[in-house]
């Protein structure tokens, strides 16, 4: 149950980093890809280096730790859901201004 779980995270953090060069690029530009790209990763590696001790520390002080940090996760991924939206909002200012 461990590897299946491993592999999961795996595969998870693979297309995090596959996807965010992408993402990054067509939110910021790709003149500013290679500082924000390496940023990021570096902050990415920092928090799943430190992360999994310090949920096993909490874990053991609040049990439904996990459920917690789960509905959390999801609410931060489903506001990625909002973004054709907001990116649609902002090419109407940028429309209406330029014109």
């Amino acid at each position: 149950m461990v590897s299946f779980w491993c592999g999961l995270f795996g595969l998870a953090s693979g297309t995090y980093v596959g996807i965010t060069a992408v993402i990054m690029a067509d939110m910021l530009g790709t003149e500013r890809l290679t500082s924000t790209y390496g940023i990021s990763l570096f902050v990415n590696g920092i928090l799943q280096l430190i992360g999994p001790p310090i949920c096993g520390l909490w874990y053991e002080s609040i049990p439904a730790l996990f459920s917690i940090l789960g509905l959390v996760l999801l609410a931060g991924a489903s506001l990625w859901g909002f973004m054709p939206f907001i990116q649609r909002n902002r090419n109407r200012k940028t429309a209406g201004i330029l014109t």
